[in-house]
């Protein structure tokens, strides 16, 4: 990709190809940036445009730019940068291809047959590659290796990516919200942050020569260590689970609130309190968003009823009007289900697994009520005596392993093999947290 940052090129705003501009792509620390010889006088949006153009031979379109606040220069802030493409598509793809920090580890497939033909050595992978349906289309895992032959030796890099294949192109954002949603399955199963590590995308087919590079510093990420064996799930769980990111990608829509809270806890220095409040809160999202369980306590209708009066006696009543403002206000979302309410029903729908009891201790009534307690101590700080932080590590565990306990359950394995991975993690637990 160097060769053309800080090198001038010819550019144009997309669909306004006669007013063309001089300018150079500029690699910053935390953002690539175009700047340009346009005068300031020039009328521009301020945001998500597209800019094509050219330097050299090689066709570039900047996508998602936005003019940045410079008295002086018409400098714009580049989000995504496609190498070797003039915009023609409007940015539908049929495939994109992507490599994952930590893929190849673990996936754990890296067997090659070896033969020997005249002395020389001829070599190829023992493992296909492997397709999953997703949608109109398929996610295949492939293994793209070289080999170097020398007379007494030879060697083989290799590096899985994914590739998102679709009969029909489609809009670069919505591959990368899907690519996103990948990201965060390999982040579940891998209990370990990743991240992008290349990108590229094809238009027709999966042939080298069309393919068109994608950078973004949004992409830029230096990876944890990784270790295989604490992984949530194995690659051998899923290679011939056929339907799993169908469904996977079905309860990532489903349920994003729940994930978007628990992947942000992947993120480096997060406090053990706040990771507690977000988890309880990432499992009442979770219920609201499933229709097997209720919102409400009592029909709307009838609750009607009961908040009219509840209103009357306190309009009536001595109360001065702040602290009837805040009853009135606890009056009007009096019939949504409580924290305490929904643990309950959760613990109920979930008690058929042994890791449930595990996590519970067998007391689901007191492993509810120091959720609850702590939650409330931690939202409200009130003079109640401080937690031990031990406790609040263990609930925290504890929570996080419910929020996983429903994930692996709506991707639809089956009881013995959930209990047989939490049971995994949970004996992990002195080493984990």
């Amino acid at each position: 990709m160097k060769y053309f940052i800080n090198k001038k090129g010819e550019f144009w705003f997309e669909n306004d190809e006669e007013n063309k501009f001089c300018g150079k792509i500029i690699d910053k620390t935390n953002s690539f940036y175009l700047k340009t010889d346009l005068n300031k006088s020039f009328n521009i949006p301020k945001e998500h445009l597209t800019i094509v153009g050219k330097i050299g031979n090689t066709s570039i379109t900047l996508y998602k730019c936005s003019l940045t606040n410079n008295n002086f220069e018409k400098i714009f802030l580049v989000r995504y940068i496609f190498e070797n493409y003039n915009n023609e598509s409007k940015l539908n793809f049929n495939n994109i291809n992507v490599q994952y920090h930590n893929l190849e580890n673990w996936i754990e497939k890296d067997s090659f047959d070896v033969n020997y033909e005249n002395n020389a050595p001829m070599i190829a992978p023992m493992k296909k590659d492997i397709s999953y349906k997703y949608g109109n289309g398929n996610i295949n895992f492939i293994l793209d290796y070289t080999t170097t032959i020398k007379p007494n030796s030879f060697t083989i890099e290799k590096e899985y990516y994914i590739q998102l294949e679709s009969e029909m192109p489609q809009n670069f954002d919505q591959l990368l919200k899907n690519i996103k949603a990948l990201k965060n399955f390999l982040t579940l199963a891998m209990y370990n942050k990743t991240n992008f590590k290349n990108i590229s995308c094809n238009i027709h087919g999966s042939n080298k020569r069309n393919k068109i590079n994608v950078y973004s510093k949004l992409f830029d990420y230096t990876p944890t260590e990784f270790t295989r064996y604490y992984s949530l799930l194995y690659f051998s769980d899923i290679e011939t689970k056929s339907d799993i990111f169908e469904r996977w990608f079905d309860i990532y829509d489903k349920f994003k609130p729940l994930f978007d809270i628990y992947f942000t806890n992947f993120s480096e220095n997060i406090t053990i309190e706040y990771q507690f409040l977000s988890y309880t809160q990432a499992l009442e999202a979770y219920m609201r968003k499933n229709e097997k369980f209720i919102d409400i306590f009592m029909d709307s209708e009838k609750y009607e009823i009961v908040k009219n009066e509840l209103n009357e006696y306190v309009c009536n009543s001595i109360m001065e009007h702040d602290q009837r403002q805040s009853w009135e206000n606890k009056i009007l979302y009096g019939n949504e289900v409580s924290l305490r309410k929904r643990l309950k029903d959760l613990i109920r729908y979930l008690n058929g697994f042994e890791i449930t009891q595990k996590i519970t201790n067998g007391d689901f009534k007191g492993f509810i009520d120091n959720v609850v307690g702590l939650r409330n101590y931690y939202t409200h700080y009130s003079h109640d005596k401080k937690p031990n932080i031990n406790n609040v590590i263990d609930l925290t565990f504890d929570l996080k392993l419910l929020i996983e306990l429903c994930i692996l359950n709506e991707l639809n394995f089956d009881k013995e093999f959930i209990d047989y991975t939490l049971n995994r993690v949970y004996e992990r637990k002195p080493i984990i947290i």
